[in-house]
């Protein structure tokens, strides 16, 4: 186990030491809700996101991409002015696959894992004109900090100008025992250095 460790750990710096490295900005807005059996209360809550990374590419078409977000994620509470509020270090590491259409413009196709770390946030709910606010990741919020799953994207770059599209599908249930797992589609644009 620690020989195939090694090796897969070798043989991805090897890769990243001979490919082409390029500073890479993104930005955009994010829809997150919840899915799973437990998730029927929720809807979609409007959120930023914004970033930075780095993309190694390894020939024309393939490359990694490592990158860093402040991400705004969570839900809305269906039927109630209800709000839960999750802000995460967020970070797919994404295999990308580029597609030439025309001269300095690439369609993108990516997938990889993402893990996340929620830094902060507030449950809100407002009755009778009265707000009670919780901390998210507290003990009354009760969510917890880590989370990870699979990153999807699909992109066109012009250029150094990038705007595309990308969903996490998250595998870690972050209440107890709930059948809950975050859910989020970013719209994003994205300059590259």
């Amino acid at each position: 186990m620690k020989k195939s460790i090694l090796l897969a750990l070798f043989t991805l710096i090897s890769v990243v030491s001979f490919a082409q490295v390029t500073p890479v900005i993104k930005g955009g807005v994010n829809l997150s809700n919840y899915y799973g059996d437990d998730s029927s209360n929720f809807k979609t809550l409007l959120g930023i996101r914004l970033g930075g990374g780095l993309e190694y590419q390894i020939n024309d078409m393939v490359s990694l991409q490592p990158t860093l977000y402040l991400s705004h994620k969570g839900a809305a509470v269906k039927g109630q002015d209800a709000h839960v509020n999750a802000w995460y270090l967020d970070m797919p590491l994404d295999v990308q696959l580029r597609f030439n259409v025309s001269d300095k413009t690439n369609f993108i196709v990516a997938a990889g894992p993402y893990i996340a770390y929620g830094i902060f946030g507030k449950q809100d709910a407002t009755e009778n004109e009265i707000t009670v606010s919780v901390d998210t990741f507290g003990g009354e919020g009760g969510l917890r900090r880590f989370d990870a799953g699979l990153n999807f994207e699909l992109g066109l770059e012009f250029g150094k100008y990038i705007v595309g599209g990308s969903y996490e599908l998250g595998l870690v249930k972050p209440v107890g025992s709930y059948k809950l797992y975050n859910s989020n589609f970013s719209l994003n644009v994205g300059y590259k250095f």
